[in-house]
């Protein structure tokens, strides 16, 4: 990578996105940090975050093997493999590491979630505005007002 300027704050932002990943060893923490939100650019820690999810997320894409998918596809799958497979112990340092061992990879494939495909657009079907005899009976009976037979009586 280019040298970087870094300022705390935004380090601070990728910190805990990190941490969730399994990682304690502060100074990679660190390390990644510095990789993950390259530049003074991001002016606030939403934006390191959004960066850092997005670099993350390419990552997690091409180590899947699953260049089909978007960066936040990717990140939501493989951050669910990475803590599944116990990354952060099982091979520390791999993170973000350009050659990845075959076993780590097959690893992470194989207990990578399928993301939701995308959603279709559909029209909504008419539903009636009238509750079910039964159904309107019971939301009654949950609210606890009287049915129409217990008033008129």
């Amino acid at each position: 990578m280019d040298d970087m300027t870094l300022t705390p704050d935004l380090a601070v932002a990728a910190v805990p996105l990190l941490r969730s990943l399994g990682l304690k060893d502060e100074a990679e923490i660190a390390r990644l940090a510095r990789e993950l939100v390259p530049s003074a650019a991001a002016e606030d820690g939403d934006m390191a975050q959004n960066v850092a999810i997005a670099r993350l997320g390419d990552w997690f894409a091409s180590s899947l093997g699953r260049t089909d998918l978007s960066a936040e596809q990717a990140f939501g799958a493989g951050r669910a493999a990475f803590v599944a497979v116990d990354g952060a112990q099982r091979w520390p340092g791999m993170l973000l590491s350009e050659a990845i061992t075959p076993d780590f990879a097959a690893a992470l494939a194989n207990l990578a979630p399928s993301p939701c495909p995308p959603p279709l657009a559909a029209v909504m079907p008419t539903q009636p505005l009238q509750r079910l005899g039964l159904l309107a009976a019971f939301g009654r009976w949950l609210r606890g007002s009287p049915s129409r037979s217990a008033r008129v009586a």
